[in-house]
């Protein structure tokens, strides 16, 4: 069985604007959660290595509801998929935001993972159909959109800091009212009619290819970018800088602004220099502006730095789903969980890895050997990619 795209739910051009806008409220929610972090270490009296731990239980349940998704894609269609868990994020967010001790946190934040881990895969596979629907590169705009959303929710985050609110009170409400938006946009999804294959045999499961595993392996390494800039930027400047809570909380958002900014451009990029060259440019760069950012002391530099290093890594991410999506429209679908899964365990090894390298040295140490060894993991990625 494979799925094939059909305009009897709605409008192409409507089904691009409802997955685009559904990209922007998962970058809110993802917006809100992370750049409130310091909050939560401050709620539960934690050490900052006890982050580590919350973010190891959602990267590791994203990661394997992406794997779990791979076969039920294909049957149901993304469309399906994505309605039932664009909403189940909002609400599992909010009871993350209420969690009344560390256990019932961890509790929730599984929950919370397994189904933004569905949802990432779901949305980026409807990306994928609406591309080749309409015949150019989309996927970079609509990650754009996602970081809109980020930054959006990022900023969000520091007005409650500057504010004094705390993470439930933050965190909560934001999420309740993404809700009501995620039931609306899943009407405008395209949907995808499960249907025979023309071709080939049914009921196997299909191989990887080379091709899928390389881009499973940048995917990967931009996760680890980008997930521990996201988790351990704040931690960096109110710990390591010494900035306020409301300072700490813009690094997120700046960072995301970087990411959009890489990721508005990604498109017309890859049209005119194609993919391998997208990605080749992206790692040497992430590798290259946060090697320069590691010397800087100067939090107002340290931000720009932030900024800096997202926009190289911003087209990573949406060039390695776009990619998968042209590979094979049989299978864009598994080819797309495959890279969400393989890219989510980034999301295991990032942040946990700069905060083993923390606890014997400094967190910026930390974060200066995981994501120059990643950048430079893309670049060779690319090049194997001939």
């Amino acid at each position: 069985m494979t799925v094939v795209p059909v305009a009897t739910e709605a409008p192409v051009v409507g089904a691009r604007v409802a997955v685009t806008a559904m990209f922007t409220v998962a970058g809110v929610q993802c917006g809100i959660f992370t750049a409130r972090f310091p909050a939560l270490v401050d709620r539960f009296g934690v050490a900052p290595v006890h982050l580590s731990v919350v973010l190891f239980v959602w990267a590791l349940c994203a990661a394997s509801a992406t794997l779990a998704v791979r076969r039920v894609i294909p049957r149901f269609g993304s469309a399906a998929v994505l309605r039932f868990a664009a909403p189940t994020c909002a609400l599992t967010l909010a009871v993350v935001a209420v969690a009344p001790d560390f256990g019932a946190l961890l509790a929730a934040i599984a929950v919370f993972g397994a189904a933004f881990g569905i949802l990432e895969v779901s949305v980026n596979s409807q990306g994928a159909v609406l591309e080749r629907v309409h015949r150019r590169p989309l996927l970079g705009g609509m990650h754009a959109a996602w970081s809109i959303g980020a930054v959006a929710g990022g900023a969000l985050a520091a007005g409650f800091g500057h504010l004094g609110i705390g993470y439930g009170w933050s965190v909560g409400p934001v999420a309740l009212c993404t809700l009501p938006a995620t039931v609306l946009l899943g009407r405008g999804l395209l949907r995808l009619d499960p249907v025979e294959r023309a071709a080939g045999p049914t009921g196997r499961r299909r191989r990887p290819t080379a091709a899928v595993c390389l881009l499973s392996v940048a995917a990967f390494s931009a996760f680890v970018v980008e997930s521990s800039i996201a988790d351990w930027s704040g931690l960096l400047l109110r710990h390591d800088l010494g900035t306020s809570h409301a300072v700490a909380a813009l690094g997120y958002p700046l960072f995301q602004l970087g990411l959009l900014s890489g990721r508005l451009l990604t498109d017309r990029v890859r049209a005119a220099c194609g993919s391998r060259r997208v990605l080749a440019g992206g790692g040497l760069a992430t590798a290259v502006t946060f090697a320069v950012a590691a010397s800087v002391s100067s939090p107002t530099l340290a931000l720009l730095a932030l900024y800096a290093v997202g926009v190289a890594t911003g087209p990573v991410l949406p060039t390695a789903f776009a990619a998968a999506g042209t590979l094979d429209r049989r299978a864009d679908g598994p080819a797309i969980a495959l890279i969400g899964a393989v890219g989510y365990t980034g999301l295991l090894m990032g942040p946990v890895a700069v905060g083993a390298i923390a606890t014997v040295s400094t967190l910026r140490s930390g974060l200066c050997a995981v994501i120059v060894v990643f950048g430079a993991v893309i670049v060779a990625v690319a090049h194997g990619a001939r």
